[in-house]
């Protein structure tokens, strides 16, 4: 547009399935995710059609890329590099550490790992785990594991789907011998009404429930079941909580109520902003919003 209005560069293509097709044959691409300062943007890329994922990396600013083009090429021309296989899902920690979950030969994500994908794009010759971190792995057979980022890409979350516990991924702070990050205990799911958690001020859900994680604003956001006994005889006892949160694992959460359970209602997923909370329920065997 004229002076002082929006300005648009000239197009880059980053990822050309049908080049990838060209390569693989078969080729379906998921969650594409660009890292915070938008050098790296990472996929999962299926090439076998079992859906099982490997996480591919593109580098945007490595030396040899394409100058900007306005029209699309057979191929985007930019490196890209394999980073991680069977994954099933991934999130950025920052702008370097990749966090992802990968799946057992099972094809059950059981794993969760963090790469330092700048480290092991220059050292791409060396030791397969040389720059790739095990930061927890599920020896439960009934569950698995989801990583994903908050909202606001402050933290990673470390879900055990099926078992009600549910982590933040943290830089390690002083004392923290030859560890880079920790997962610290938001949510351990292991039974009876929700109590606190001496290993991390967090809180004890029953194992059926539900727990959602978010952060916003400085709060960390937690639905999960709520100590109403009407309601957890009728099984609408997801409820809501908040409580400051200072990013670091010696923190102890003090949780407050902000949303109680409406009756008759089934919470399926909520989302924070800055100044609502948005409500996905399940109510009469319709879908509604509460805000």
């Amino acid at each position: 547009e004229g002076e002082g209005g929006p300005r648009c560069g000239p197009v880059e293509v980053l990822i050309d399935q049908n080049h990838l097709a060209e390569r693989f044959g078969f080729t379906e691409i998921s969650s594409v995710k660009a890292s915070p300062d938008g050098r790296l943007v990472a996929f999962m890329l299926d090439t076998k059609g079992d859906e099982s994922y490997d996480i591919w990396v593109v580098d945007t600013e490595a030396e040899g890329a394409p100058p900007p083009l306005s029209s699309p090429p057979a191929s985007s021309g930019f490196p890209m590099h394999m980073v991680a296989g069977s994954a099933h899902s991934f999130d950025w920690m920052d702008s370097g550490t990749l966090v992802y979950a990968a799946a057992s030969s099972q094809l059950r994500p059981d794993v969760v790992e963090a790469v330092r994908v700048p480290a092991l794009l220059r050292d791409a010759a060396g030791p397969p785990g040389r720059h790739r971190t095990r930061i927890h792995t599920e020896d439960r057979p009934d569950v698995w594991v989801d990583v994903r980022a908050t909202k606001d890409r402050r933290f990673v979350v470390v879900s055990v789907v099926g078992s009600a516990r549910v982590f933040l991924l943290l830089p390690a702070g002083a004392g923290a011998a030859g560890r880079e990050l920790v997962l610290w205990p938001v949510a351990t799911g292991d039974g009876g009404a929700a109590a606190a958690d001496a290993e991390g001020g967090g809180v004890r859900p029953p194992e059926e429930s539900v727990a959602f994680v978010e952060h916003s604003n400085g709060y960390l956001y937690l639905a999960t079941s709520d100590d109403d006994e009407a309601l957890r005889r009728s099984g609408n006892n997801v409820a809501i909580r908040r409580a400051r949160f200072s990013g670091t694992s010696d923190c102890e959460l003090k949780w407050a109520p902000v949303v109680r359970p409406l009756r008759g209602a089934h919470l399926l997923e909520f989302d924070v902003f800055d100044r609502h909370l948005v409500l996905y329920e399940l109510f009469e065997g319709s879908g509604h919003l509460r805000v």
